[in-house]
């Protein structure tokens, strides 16, 4: 695996209360539990669903990593 340098990443910093703005460590390692990662891909996973949401709907929809196999659609899976 190649090393990625530090210019590639940012610093993180959770909140001390979950808020519409942010979430606790607490709720983000609860949620990393349920859907199978770390809490780094369950960052990537709901960036990936905000920027989805908020891309056009002249765009096509986005695919799921996690279920390469499946159909997106945009009303049922709301973009992966």
């Amino acid at each position: 695996m190649a090393t990625r340098g530090l210019i590639d990443q940012i610093a993180f910093r959770y909140r001390t209360a979950d808020s519409t703005t942010g979430v606790t460590r607490d709720t983000a390692k609860r949620l990393a539990e349920r859907l199978g990662v770390d809490e780094t891909q369950a960052i990537h996973l709901a960036l990936h669903h905000m920027a989805c949401r908020r891309r056009s709907n002249i765009d096509p929809p986005c695919r799921s990593n996690i279920d390469p196999g499946m159909d997106a659609d945009r009303m049922t899976v709301g973009c992966g």
